[in-house]
């Protein structure tokens, strides 16, 4: 009796460890997810997945919601300069990111003329 229970007991672990398995969380993506010719956002730094976001075009007056101030990381896949706004309608302040260019954290990148301030989750719109 004690042997079978052992063996009960270890069924049971085995296949509850498969399915603790099934729920496991697949492989993150890349920035090289970001497709070229477009501008893609990420919501969370040092891209953890696909784009959150990405433009197939070099502007957008304004980002969609959810993504309007939501951005932690970059990638301009563009041949072009792009340059990100604080506010929509590319006003108030901005930065430019060069053809091809990675921002993986904008948390490390300064804004606005104060060393205390960054760029995550500020971005409104961007243009070429």
């Amino acid at each position: 009796m004690k042997r079978r229970i052992g063996v009960l007991t270890g069924v049971v672990l085995v296949v509850g460890a498969s399915v603790v398995g099934l729920g496991a969380t697949p492989a993150f993506a890349a920035a090289s997810d970001c497709p070229t010719g477009s501008m893609c956002y990420w919501v969370d730094a040092n891209y953890p997945s696909i784009p959150d976001w990405y433009f197939p075009g070099e502007s957008s007056a304004s980002m969609p919601y959810p993504f309007n101030d939501t951005a932690s990381a970059i990638y301009n896949r563009h041949s072009v300069a792009e340059y990100q706004y604080e506010d929509v309608s590319y006003a108030g302040n901005s930065f430019g990111s060069g053809a091809n260019t990675k921002i993986p954290d904008l948390s490390a990148y300064p804004c606005c003329g104060n060393p205390f301030e960054t760029w995550n989750d500020r971005i409104s719109s961007f243009r070429s």
